[in-house]
């Protein structure tokens, strides 16, 4: 959803102001001011694949609809508001089924309330905080972490970044483990600290 909502105007300490702007208008603005144009020389080199999408794909697309580019700006707006809502389902859903102890421990049959969507996120969020890294999982990992919810007592499955996950009762666990050794590795974890849940529920990556 992230990739379908595109760049924001504006994140943290960046703005972009013209970024809901179409050219004709920026230049129809340039030429009624006597402001002369320059264009970086990369942004006709079809090589790349914004270029590419810029000067064949919506050019066809837009022979197709004359508002074939307004609809996919639309379409990356009600985008963002989705990144924005599941966000924040996201992290209620965190806060009340994740706690911290030597990594972070899960109940079972809350987090199993929560639609799989949420589920997804919120096991990406796990990775991610367990493993320090902020760097997306990909989809096949998520999913063998949400199969161990269902699995008896005791089964352990390994996971990127050096993590395991352990399912112990009515929790599964997901910690960082030493190499060549039986032991967990404790890791401190600040759960009030600031997380972003911004979704990534890309196809590429599944759910």
């Amino acid at each position: 959803i992230d990739g379908l909502a595109g760049m924001s105007s504006k994140n943290q300490k960046i703005i972009r102001p013209l970024l809901g702007i179409r050219k004709d208008e920026i230049l129809a603005y340039l030429e009624k001011n006597y402001i002369e144009y320059v264009e970086d020389t990369t942004n006709l080199d079809v090589a790349y694949a914004r270029n590419r999408i810029r000067h064949n794909i919506l050019p066809e697309l837009s022979m197709i609809n004359e508002k074939a580019v307004e609809h996919i700006a639309m379409l990356g707006e009600y985008a963002k508001h989705w990144s924005n809502y599941i966000g924040k389902e996201t992290k209620k859903a965190y806060t009340k089924t994740v706690k911290s102890k030597d990594g972070l421990i899960i109940t079972v049959k809350e987090f199993l309330s929560y639609p799989e969507l949420i589920q997804s996120q919120v096991l990406r969020q796990v990775i991610r905080t367990v493993a320090n890294v902020e760097q997306d999982v990909y989809g096949e990992h998520i999913k063998q972490l949400l199969n161990l919810f269902s699995m008896e007592n005791g089964k352990r499955i390994q996971l990127p970044f050096s993590i395991s996950a352990a399912k112990e009762y009515e929790t599964v666990r997901v910690f960082v483990e030493e190499e060549n050794t039986s032991f967990w590795k404790a890791v401190s974890l600040d759960l009030e600290k600031e997380i972003n849940f911004k979704p990534n529920t890309s196809i590429e990556q599944g759910l």
